[in-house]
């Protein structure tokens, strides 16, 4: 058997899974970024008005002294920061006392930084001293590159794009491992299981159920395919009714016909109620009787019989518990006078 990795269950499976989560922690990441930028853009105005007010007492004194020294002094200490690009002092007659620029800063992000926050950001504040707080002495001009903040964003925005890539691609491999392990390779051996077999002989290893999947879906499978298999050989193949790893189960063969309702589970019991009398039989030479007017409760409106009503009915009334729920049961009519080849007389 060749299936190719795009037609296999685990791949569609995973392929499912992923696309999924993918989809999902894109749009997480995207709101992350959206945050993120939002409190960046606004980090660039706290952080710029946090300087001006640090410089805010040293430029106000040198404008007041009219110190052109100074003023280019602070102007060029200004520069230091990653931010700034140009600074300009001015006295209270818009003298300028100093004026320093440099060249912007380039990279990769440059366009797409620019484009989130501007270019760059002017700034100005108004220089006054403690004593005269309402009288101006100068002002301070600043430029601001937002490039500097822009570029450690967009740093940002493609580490959590990237980490939520390869988080994908992590969870694509995990999910195939699990999925091919856990479904398509319990599969593949039921199928070899059933391929390997010739169905005109019945002396050959049964289909056996993959480890640990015996109580899921997988093992009713395996129980489902055997009954059936089993029912198809009765129905095809009439000489070898009842066969079950090349053996003749007498009871099966027996009661293999077309009245009462004969309950069978292949190589295991074999059992007939007739709900006219409310006979039970279990087998040659044992049989047990029930109100009939009871068994009738477990009869549905369309005629059908409701098994797990039935074997609720047979437990209370005989205290003993029949396979009525087992995924492998057949269910078929047989007649009375099969019965009597078996010894057993219906009840009056």
């Amino acid at each position: 058997m060749d299936i190719s990795l795009k037609n296999r269950l685990s791949f569609k499976q995973a392929r499912l899974a992923v696309l999924i989560g993918f989809a999902l922690g894109t749009l997480l990441s995207v709101a992350q970024i959206a945050i993120d930028y939002a409190s960046e853009d606004a980090s660039i105005n706290r952080e710029i008005g946090s300087l001006l007010e640090i410089i805010q007492n040293p430029a106000s004194r040198i404008a007041y002294n009219i110190d052109a020294e100074l003023a280019q002094e602070l102007t060029l200490g200004l520069l230091h920061s990653p931010a700034v690009v140009s600074a300009r002092l001015t006295d209270n007659n818009d003298t300028v006392l100093a004026s320093v620029e440099r060249a912007t800063a380039t990279g990769r992000y440059r366009v797409l930084s620019d484009w989130l926050f501007g270019e760059s950001r002017q700034f100005q504040e108004k220089l006054h001293l403690d004593h005269l707080p309402d009288e101006t002495i100068g002002t301070l001009y600043l430029t601001v590159d937002t490039f500097a903040f822009g570029s450690h964003f967009l740093q940002r925005a493609e580490i959590t794009l990237l980490n939520g890539f390869v988080r994908s691609l992590a969870l694509a491999g995990i999910l195939t491992i699990l999925f091919y392990a856990t479904l398509t390779k319990p599969l593949v051996r039921v199928i070899r299981d059933l391929s390997s077999r010739d169905p005109r002989t019945v002396d050959q290893a049964k289909i056996t159920c993959p480890p640990y999947h015996e109580k899921d879906e997988i093992g009713v499978l395996v129980a489902t395919l055997l009954t059936q298999i089993s029912a198809c050989g009765s129905i095809f193949y009439p000489d070898r009714r009842g066969q079950i790893d090349g053996k003749v189960d007498p009871a099966i063969a027996a009661l293999d016909a077309f009245a009462l309702l004969f309950y069978i589970v292949p190589g295991v019991i074999a059992f007939a109620v007739d709900f006219a009398t409310g006979a039970i039989y279990y087998g040659p030479g044992e049989h047990a009787q029930i109100d009939p007017q009871k068994l009738q409760k477990a009869l549905k409106a369309d005629g059908s019989v409701d098994n797990i009503k039935l074997q609720a009915i047979i437990e209370t009334e005989l205290g003993r518990s029949l396979p009525l729920n087992d995924p492998r049961l057949i269910q078929h009519k047989g007649s009375v006078e099969q019965l009597a080849t078996l010894g057993l007389i219906p009840a009056a």
